[in-house]
């Protein structure tokens, strides 16, 4: 199950998505990857973002993905 946490004093939301040990990084824009040995995903971070915008940027997705106009 993910685990969400978020550091204020970094602006820094993070999406644990496995207990796994990251080995491997992948950097793309202000988004950091993180890998395990077999190369799933376990983390992400997102750099400089606060919360409210993360938050946003996932609400917009789902609705985007689920076909719903935003009023």
């Amino acid at each position: 199950m993910a685990k969400i946490k978020y550091d204020p004093g970094v602006q820094i939301p993070s999406i644990r998505l496995s207990d796994k040990k990251s080995v491997d990084s992948d950097v793309q824009d202000n988004v950091v990857l993180d890998y395990d040995a077999d190369g799933q995903l376990v983390n992400i971070e997102v750099m400089e973002a606060s919360f409210s915008e993360v938050v946003k940027q996932a609400v917009d997705y789902s609705l985007k993905s689920l076909s719903i106009k935003q009023c």
